[in-house]
């Protein structure tokens, strides 16, 4: 996964980030800011990881959330059945594509 992944996702991955670093405070994550290399220096700093140590870690997160990401786009795939939606709900289906928009945004921001 690109460096930039942390960067583009940032505001929505924090939350994820202190929970599974419990010792990383909201200012930490204020100064990290989505660096990837700054993750890494905090993670050293504050677990006394070495520099290799810190990168497998958040290769590993990194990891983790390309699969959920995943799980959600084959789940979308599998549970949208367009065609219903468009013949009897039309408000359903333009939410729907709104839903889509907002994904693929979201990818295309996180894989670039």
């Amino acid at each position: 996964m690109a460096a930039n992944v942390l960067e583009g996702t940032w505001n929505e991955i924090r939350g994820e980030v202190k929970d599974r670093w419990g010792e990383i405070t909201d200012s930490d994550l204020d100064q990290i800011a989505g660096n990837r290399d700054k993750l890494v220096g905090t993670l050293q700093q504050k677990y006394g990881f070495t520099k290799q140590r810190a990168e497998q870690e958040v290769a590993a997160y990194t990891r983790d959330f390309e699969q959920k990401l995943q799980h959600t786009q084959q789940w979308l795939n599998q549970n949208v059945d367009l065609e219903e939606m468009t013949s009897n709900m039309p408000w359903k289906a333009i939410l729907g594509g709104l839903a889509a928009i907002l994904f693929l945004g979201f990818i295309i921001k996180t894989f670039r």
